[in-house]
């Protein structure tokens, strides 16, 4: 009798474990499975930060077209820089930002989107971002990490990214809904940005008509593209956790115009930082 009371005893203990690592599973795989459906939409989302970028090129190319004065200087025209941003987007800002009544008015977008431009770390190293009082999340500091640990390899880009990704719920693996969103929207910055980057970033250095510099990566010309376009990539996501840590993020109400935004104000002035001679190691 005593050994089938042991046999049953074990027997309920191995169901039990077998249970409870079956339970394990099936949330690791819900919590991956909503990551990845996350990520997948907010890669759409965030499209539109292209647009915006591409509207600056656009905007600033114009304005050198027409001889009117373009200040490009990350450190004394940071105000200038993003009235342009504002003005060569005016069209997405009113539809989905700007409104008449009770919304946020071009005045606090400006100082909005400052206050995350002077808080970027990427952008102002030495003073690991002037607004000290924005903390990026430690999850999202840590995806930066992780996918900014090895130069970006735009063939296997969005394997890298979900790797990275998979790092982050390794290490805090009970992130709410609210979060993987914030996580995944920052993914979905990184995603567009390195494709935008890759693809224009030889035009902004010619259109800005600057002599590229002659230290470090620009020793070979592809890989001064390569290496620049960490530089303004790394700038953007920065700018999209920075926008998240500041709270700016009426996400749904405005279709991802806020990350947008606090990403492409960023990306805008890192590739300006990078392209441009004299005006590095801010």
């Amino acid at each position: 009798m005593r050994k089938i009371i042991i046999a049953v005893l074990s027997l309920v203990v191995i169901t039990s474990c077998t249970d409870t690592n079956e339970n394990l599973k099936e949330t690791q795989n819900s919590e991956t499975n909503l990551l990845l459906n996350s990520f997948e939409k907010q890669k759409k989302i965030t499209e539109i930060h292209n647009t915006m970028l591409e509207n600056s090129y656009n905007y600033i190319a114009k304005k050198k077209e027409e001889n009117k004065v373009v200040k490009l200087d990350i450190v004394t025209d940071v105000d200038d820089i993003i009235i342009d941003f504002i003005d060569a987007n005016n069209a997405i800002f009113s539809k989905n930002i700007l409104t008449k009544g009770g919304g946020t008015s071009r005045t606090n977008l400006f100082n909005e989107l400052k206050k995350l431009t002077l808080a970027n770390r990427v952008l102002y190293p030495k003073t690991k971002g002037s607004n000290s009082e924005i903390k990026v999340p430690a999850y999202l500091d840590l995806f930066c990490k992780k996918f900014f640990s090895k130069p970006i390899n735009i063939d296997n880009l969005d394997a890298d990214i979900k790797l990275a990704m998979d790092s982050v719920l390794e290490i805090y693996p009970n992130l709410s809904k609210n979060e993987i969103e914030a996580l995944t929207s920052v993914a979905g910055v990184a995603y567009n940005s390195s494709l935008y980057w890759f693809k224009h970033r030889e035009k902004w250095i010619k259109s800005l008509g600057s002599t590229p510099q002659t230290k470090g990566f620009w020793k070979d010309a592809w890989n001064a593209v390569k290496e620049g376009t960490q530089d303004c990539v790394e700038a953007d996501v920065e700018g999209a956790a920075t926008t998240i840590a500041a709270g700016w993020l009426v996400h749904a109400a405005t279709g991802g115009m806020d990350i947008a935004a606090g990403a492409a104000i960023g990306s805008l002035l890192g590739g300006i930082k990078s392209a441009y001679d004299g005006i590095t190691n801010y």
